[in-house]
């Protein structure tokens, strides 16, 4: 008799760990693309991209 509301804590633990990593998912992907955007870090960039930087040439 109590093993079906064991099963049902279970699946609800579950369900809830997987909307809080969803949620730290979705906050890591805004972060990313909010320095994607952003017009100082794109600048910094190019500026390594002309000079050259270790990074850009080890990787092409």
């Amino acid at each position: 008799m109590g093993q079906p509301i064991i099963v049902g804590i279970i699946v609800i633990l579950f369900l809830a760990t997987g909307v809080l990593l969803s949620i730290k998912g979705e906050e890591k992907k805004s972060i990313i693309i909010a320095n994607i955007h952003d017009e100082k870090l794109k600048k910094d960039y190019e500026k390594l991209e002309k000079k050259g930087s270790a990074v850009h040439d080890r990787y092409n």
